[in-house]
């Protein structure tokens, strides 16, 4: 065993390091050992879904801004580019600037470029396929040679299905939330996406895969989308990684965790939209680090969240009755924009605006579900009822 001096990391990130292959060595039979001073403990984070991960991280961001991190220390890491999306999403909405290393935003990717052009002059004819949303899309997709199933293999080829594939998601979650959807809503709803996550570079987060992280360092570190079937990639549905593709895989882990010099955060989404069935597990490679009582160790689902209903009735009169303003302002707001009330702000956001009850713009920064868009769209109103 040989034992390596590691200049760059907290002890905190080295034992991380340390544990993620077995007997705390590398392939290579080498141990890390640290020579930085003590630092913060490393963190693990469960989420619902992917857009409240993505929005998790976005806030620590800021928080770490707020603290003297320069956004240039900090990168948000994941496994395969079509990840990036939410994250790109969830900074513009924070108006975090970042850069991506290895490959271009989302929306600037050539292939997402022609699908959207293809949905657009899809839409303008106003032709539907046989009236479901998805379907519609998959079948202007066939033209760019997409379907259903995955390549088999990685590369260019599968980074291409992944892109066509993540608006196709992008559709399913538009007909749920609203049947009646059309294609003219679906390739507004990703040129507002397009808009939101066009962020300038000076200064900014970097978004990488784990892949074009290499070499790199940062002060603050994000390893996201760490769950199985991802974090090890599985490349065909229903089929596992051979061994030798598992320690590929956790040689990438490694690379992500030793990134960061003082701050880690590992995370993970149990579902990958909002109100699905928490099935996904965190990594295999947290097993030896996860806490004794870290819920993903506990038997069946993670404890849900308290209902909105048991929460007001801890409030008092003047709270719940600001809650029910709050409610019915939200409810005239997605009437007119025709959406669903949660995309205004959802219950957890309505609740924590009651619990701060922010008087002006800088204070709604802080709370959960607001970001720069939504501050600007809908703050004064909001401020207003509160402080009314």
């Amino acid at each position: 065993l040989e034992l390596v001096r590691n200049y760059r990391s907290t002890p905190q990130v080295v034992a991380v390091a340390n544990a993620v292959f077995p007997r705390g060595t590398t392939s290579g039979g080498v141990k890390l050992e640290a020579q930085q001073a003590a630092g913060e403990p490393v963190r693990y984070l469960s989420h619902s879904d992917e857009p409240s991960e993505a929005r998790s991280v976005a806030q620590e961001i800021v928080r770490l801004h707020r603290s003297g991190v320069p956004y240039r220390e900090m990168a948000i890491l994941y496994r395969i580019n079509a990840q990036s999306e939410a994250f790109e999403e969830a900074l513009g909405e924070a108006a975090v600037p970042y850069t991506l290393r290895g490959g271009e935003g989302f929306f600037q990717r050539a292939e997402v470029r022609q699908a959207v052009t293809l949905l657009r002059g899809q839409a303008r004819g106003g032709e539907q396929e046989d009236g479901t949303l998805v379907a519609d899309v998959r079948a202007v997709f066939a033209a760019l040679d997409y379907r259903e199933d995955p390549p088999a293999g990685g590369g260019a080829v599968r980074d291409r299905w992944e892109s066509l594939h993540a608006i196709v998601s992008m559709a399913s979650d538009l007909a749920e939330d609203r049947p009646a959807a059309t294609l003219g809503d679906l390739v507004a709803d990703l040129e507002r996406r397009a808009h939101v996550a066009h962020a300038p570079a000076v200064d900014g987060v970097t978004l990488s895969t784990l892949h074009a992280a290499k070499g790199l360092e940062w002060e603050a570190v994000f390893c996201v989308g760490m769950h199985e079937g991802m974090l090890p990639y599985v490349h065909n549905r229903g089929e596992a990684p051979e061994p030798e593709r598992v320690e590929e895989e956790r040689r990438l882990f490694y690379v992500g965790v030793t990134r960061a010099k003082r701050v880690l955060t590992v995370s993970w989404a149990l579902s990958r939209k909002p109100g699905g069935q928490a099935r996904r597990k965190p990594t295999r490679f947290l097993d030896p680090l996860l806490p004794a009582d870290h819920e993903s160790r506990r038997s069946g689902a993670p404890k849900p969240r308290r209902k909105t209903a048991a929460v007001l009735e801890e409030l008092d009169a003047d709270d719940r009755h600001l809650f029910e303003r709050l409610k019915t302002w939200r409810a005239e707001k997605a009437a007119d924009a025709k959406v669903p009330a949660y995309v205004i702000f959802t219950d957890a956001t309505l609740l924590s605006l009651v619990a701060h009850k922010p008087h002006d713009a800088r204070e709604l920064v802080g709370i959960s579900g607001i970001g720069q868009t939504k501050r600007e769209r809908f703050g004064e109103e909001v401020l207003e009822i509160i402080t009314g």
